[in-house]
């Protein structure tokens, strides 16, 4: 997301245009996940003290035949240090 799109405070609307900072930072939190297999297809973001995203996912189990359902996964982007997960909920 371009910087002039985001308002601090406040979520920005939900966009499938994912920027290539944004898709780094969803691949670094969620690097070390296993058991399930997400692709994000939209993400909002919201300026505090660092960023917080919300990423709207496809999510599918890695078990044989599982379905695919949606989730959201949010994390935080500090200003200085590593990405994390604060929560992953299924939609």
């Amino acid at each position: 997301m371009e910087k002039s799109e985001v308002t601090t405070g406040a979520y920005t609307p939900y966009s499938t245009k994912i920027s290539k900072e944004a898709k780094d930072i969803f691949q670094k939190a969620t690097e070390d996940l296993v058991g399930v297999e997400y692709s994000p297809f939209a993400v909002a973001c919201q300026i505090v003290s660092g960023t917080n995203f919300r990423f709207i996912c496809n999510a599918k189990d890695v078990s044989p035949n599982a379905p695919t359902t949606a989730a959201m996964i949010e994390i935080y982007q500090p200003i200085n240090g590593i990405p994390r997960i604060s929560e992953i909920s299924r939609c």
